[in-house]
Parts: structure tokens; sequence; C-alpha cells
């Protein structure tokens, strides 16, 4: 299973973590240290925070394969987001006619 990939996890302790919905690493990542303590059996504090840090580290190894780029295929270069049209105002606006008129 996904939770026994993460290190020093045994058979029994991914399934009581299963058994509480404990399905994906996410689930673990950012759990209440406390309920993960008691849904899964662990020791203590210390033990639960080695298996989120395991699950983060477990995330962020998926997060860069999933960003790295396809060999052979150009990287997508990043474009700044255009979420707003900025409307045109023209050069010759009624004020700056009225400076050109007083010089």
């Amino acid at each position: 299973s996904l939770l026994m990939s993460l290190p020093n996890v045994k058979e029994v302790t991914a399934n009581l973590l299963y058994g509480e919905g404990y399905h994906k690493l996410e689930d673990i990542a950012f759990s209440d240290t406390e309920t993960l303590i008691k849904s899964g059996g662990l020791k203590d504090e210390e033990e639960a925070e080695r298996l989120q840090t395991a699950a983060r580290i477990a995330l962020k190894d998926k997060l860069d394969q999933m960003t790295e780029p396809v060999e052979g295929e150009p990287a997508e270069e990043e474009s700044e987001p255009q979420d707003e049209v900025i409307e045109e105002v023209p050069v010759e606006s009624v004020e700056t006619e009225k400076l050109v008129e007083q010089e």
C-alpha cells in the first residue's frame, strides 16, 4: 500500500491508519499529531512527526516528478498572468491638448 512505502511503516500501522481514514499521503502529512498517534497506534509525538515529515517529503518528490520536463520536449516557459485587460488611453487626450495650446 501507499502508506507502507513510507519509512518504518509496518503493515499493522498502515492497516490501522487506513482503517481510520488515512488513505493518501496528504492525510498523514497534514493531520493533527495527536489524532495520528491514536489512529495509528504510534508510540509518541516524535514518531508521529517523523511519519508526517516522511509523508511531506514523499509528496514533494511526487510533485517534483510531475513538474519535470519530459525528455526531448522543451520546458514550458512561465508567462505572466493576464488577469485583466488594460484599456489604451489615447495619447492626445483633452488635457494634453490644453497644455499644448497654453505654450
